[in-house]
This record gives structure tokens, sequence and C-alpha cells, in this order.
């Protein structure tokens, strides 16, 4: 608000443009925050994806190779000659080689169809009941290969992988039963291919967490997206869902994996701090870097808007001047152009004149044709007149757009037969001094042309070059011969208007009649 009281609107505008400017600093601390999180986001769960695949993967090989040396293991399972199955000495010292090249598993025992033992390595505990168990699996369901794990009293579990071997006639002879530890199957945590995860956790597919690495560290549940609902309800959520499955929570990000061939699935949470603190620090850089530019932005725009108020008061004494200078300059070139105006009107009544005076000079009788022809005369001084008001340029006739005209015109009114005019003329243009007389003098020879030579279906010619020391044109028909008689008005119309131009006349006659000039522009 100025001393007086009132608004002043370019204080106003400034303090909105500031205002605009704090807000756009917000929105787009605030945008750019946001599309920062999304990213990593996106990138963290690609990475838990990555990583829980790779342990999948890990597992599953793992577990083939326990399978591989299981298969191994029953072929060397030997018959008796009273048809049961032994582990002889040989077997035993090639069975404890296998097991030397399988770290995977911890203990082996073979049993026989009632569930007594045949064979088992030292580290191997006899449990009667379990073993029973695993032996009834077999028997009962007619499967060759089991997979059971088995919780342990210090809260571990044990993953039993049991393969049968049978008879000709598919009788059970023994079954073969590797322990396996969950620890085993996963990769190193030194593996390059792992970011240290915060988390790895095997799971069944009962959503039983058989093993977690830390085991003390983060829990984290299994996400409600990633079970099975049979009942359609929240209740009842008893199995995992096959495929891949990633969430990403405030502080992590989780993955969860099926193992390909195996009833298991990986899950890794990874860390998302780093990324966090990274993310923090970007935002507050970004926020101070805006604030300082709209502080920079507040302090120029206050110079800015005094320079700018001095900068518009020396341009509008500067436009106000020019105005002055163009108006005086326009009142001059107006009272110029009535000057020229006047002039040239009082040249072509000069010119009208001289011809009548001609006319009256030869004597009678006057006729329409003597009417006619000083109509066409007239004629052509008006062509120069409508293209002078066509033109931006008032000084200058362009010959091409003249001369086509003037012959169209002349031919339409005064030829009472089919005529074919053909027009080539180098761009040029010439003074209304110089136009004027050209125009009378192709009047002259045109209107000739259609008295004295044109025929119906002949060809009126006008030809215009640029030499080096000036101009050329042609006006030529392939009428009747050209008869050197009497001289009347247009004869001496032509000399003179020759003369005029400063032109040097030349006249062939022959298979065609035609007219030359040759002046300087």
């Amino acid at each position: 608000m100025t001393i007086d009281g009132r608004f002043h609107f370019p204080s106003i505008l400034t303090a909105g443009i500031g205002v605009i400017f704090a807000l756009t600093i917000i929105l787009v601390t605030l945008i750019s925050a946001r599309e920062r999180r999304m990213q990593i986001d996106k990138r963290a769960a690609l990475e838990a994806e990555y990583q829980a695949g790779f342990t999948a993967q890990y597992i599953n090989d793992s577990l083939e190779h326990v399978d591989s040396f299981l298969r191994v293991a029953a072929s060397m399972i030997e018959e008796s000659p009273s048809g049961l199955a032994v582990v002889t000495d040989k077997t035993d010292q090639r069975i404890r080689k296998e097991l030397l090249l399988t770290p995977q598993v911890e203990s082996m025992v073979v049993l026989d169809p009632e569930a007594h033992e045949i064979w088992r390595s030292p580290s191997a505990q006899f449990d009667s009941s379990w073993f029973s168990h695993i032996v009834a699996v077999h028997r009962q369901t007619g499967i060759s290969f089991s997979i059971m794990t088995r919780k342990q009293a210090s809260a571990h579990y044990h993953i039993h992988i049991s393969r049968s071997v049978s008879d000709e006639n598919g009788d059970i002879r023994a079954i073969v039963d590797t322990i396996v530890s969950p620890a085993s199957l996963l990769p190193s945590v030194e593996d390059p291919l792992l970011h240290n995860p915060l988390r790895i956790s095997i799971y069944t597919a009962d959503r039983e967490e058989i093993l977690r690495q830390p085991d003390d560290y983060l829990d984290v549940p299994l996400h409600d997206s990633w079970l099975d609902t049979p009942d359609g309800g929240t209740a009842g959520k008893t199995k995992i869902l096959g495929g891949v499955h990633v969430h990403i929570d405030k502080k992590w990000a989780a993955s969860l994996y099926q193992v390909a061939s195996f009833p298991f699935y990986a899950m890794v949470v990874i860390s998302l701090e780093d990324e966090l603190i990274f993310w923090r620090r970007q935002t507050l850089q970004i926020v101070v870097v805006l604030l300082g530019l709209g502080l920079l932005a507040g302090v120029l725009g206050k110079i800015m808007q005094q320079r700018g108020y001095a900068k518009r008061m020396r341009e509008h004494n500067v436009a106000l001047k020019e105005v002055n200078q163009h108006l005086v300059q326009t009142n001059a070139e107006r009272a110029l152009l009535i000057k020229e105006v006047h002039h040239r009107v009082k040249n072509n009544l000069a010119i009208i004149s001289g011809i009548i005076s001609l006319i009256i000079d030869r004597g009678g009788p006057y006729t329409e044709q003597t009417l006619e022809g000083l109509s066409a005369r007239i004629l052509a001084i008006q062509k120069v007149h409508d293209r002078l008001y066509k033109n931006d340029d008032f000084h200058s006739i362009p010959i091409q757009e003249y001369l086509t005209g003037l012959a169209e015109t002349i031919v339409e009114s005064f030829c009472s037969f089919p005529v074919f005019i053909d027009v080539r003329i180098a761009p040029f243009s010439l003074s209304t001094n110089q136009a004027v007389p050209l125009g009378i003098f192709a009047t002259e020879v045109i209107t000739n042309a259609i008295k004295y030579g044109l025929q119906p279906g002949g060809t009126l010619r006008i030809v215009g070059e640029i030499t080096t020391d000036g101009v050329v044109i042609s006006f030529a028909n392939d009428g009747k011969p050209f008869s050197d008689g009497p001289k009347g008005l247009g004869s001496e119309l032509i000399s003179s208007l020759a003369q005029q131009l400063g032109a040097a006349l030349n006249l062939e006659t022959g298979r065609e009649t035609c007219y030359q000039l040759r002046f300087k522009l």
C-alpha cells in the first residue's frame, strides 16, 4: 500500500508470486519425495524377490542333491539268501563315502518293513516310534519317496527324506531315511549374490517356519495376501499360496518364493534403512536448495521490480519519441505522395492530350475506329495505375504481370476471333515514367497486329529478356506480312514512344512481324 492509502499493484503481484513460489516449492518437494520413495520401494521389491529366488533355487538344488544320494544309497541295499535286505561291509564303506560327499545329510538309517534297524550311520539316533511312523506312511500310501519335517525338543526342526526299496513284486524290502538340517540347505551369508539380508526363513506349505536365520531377529509375519483362504473369510488360512510374493513395509521388504520341486518356501527380508537415510538426506537437500532459490528469487524480484519500473519509463519515453518521429515522417510521406500523384495525373493527362492532338492534326473523318484507338491507349495508362494500387511499392511496375494483363484485355476488347497469347518475360520492374510509354507502345503494336496481321488461331508473342546493358522486349505475331505503306497515326506513336523510352527500335518482317525495343533500366 502506498502513502496515500491506495494499493500498489506491483507490490501485490510480487507478494502473490512469492506465495505461489513457496507453494510450488512444497509441492515439488512432496512430489519428488514421493517419487523417490516409490523408486526405493520398487528397487527393494526387485532385490528382495531376486534374493528369495536365489535362496529358493539353492534349497531346491541342495534337496535334489540329497535325493540323488538317496537313490544311490537305495541301489546299494542287497538281498540275503533268505530274501531279507542287508548292508554288507563293502556296501557300508561305499555308503559312508557317499555320506562324506553329501554334507546336507546329518545321519542315515536303513529300516526293514517292520521298522527294525538294518543299518545306521554313526551319528544317527534310533527313535522307534518315529521310524515306525515313516514305515507306516510308505506301506499305507505305497509311495516310494517321502519328505517330512519334525520339531525337536530344542525347538529346532529336522527334515526327514526317505525312499523305499521294493522287490520285483512291488513289496517293500527296506526304507532308507536321511535326516537333513534346514540350515545346511541355505547358501552361505558370505555368498556375493546375497546382499546382507536381515533374515532368511524356510516355511512349509502349512505355514510352519522350520528355520530362521538369525533365529532371534525381526519377527516378520506372513502377509495375509500370501495365504490361501478356503472358505473365503479370514479364518482357516492354513496354506501358503504358491508362486512368488512380495510385501513392502516402512523399513523393510520381504519376498516369499516357492521352491520348485519340494514343498518348501524361502523368505528373504532386506532392510531399507540405508536407502531411507539417503532419501531423507536428499529430500532435505532439495528443500534447502529450493528455499535458497526462493529467497534469492525474492531479492532478485525486488531488484528487478525497481529496475523494471525505471526501464518501463525509459521505454515509454523512447516509444513516445518514436511515435512523434513516425507521425512527422508519415505526414512528410503523405505530402510527398500527394505531390507525386498530382504529378502523375498531370503527366498522364499530358500524354492523353498529346495523343488527341496527333489525331486532330491528321484531320478527319473521326470514326468509331478512331475512338476505339484512343480508348485502347487510355486503357494502357489505366493498367499502370491498377498495378500501382495492387502493389505495396508505388514507384515501380512488375512488367511481366502488366504486359500480360494488358495484352489479354486488348485482345478480349478489340479482337473478334480467337488468338493465342504467348508471354515469356523475365521478372523485372520499371518505373511509372517508363511503364506508361511502354504500355502505350504495346497497345499500338497489338492493335495494329489485330487490325492488319493476325488471323483466327494466330499467335501473339511477347518476350522480355534482361541483358548486361538493359532489357530487350519483342512483340511479334505470325499473321500477314507487314506492308510498307503510308505511315498512319499508330506508326508515328510507335516511333515517338520508343524515343520517349530512350530505346532502340528494330522492325523485322518476313515469316512473322516483330517489333523489338532495347533500352536501359
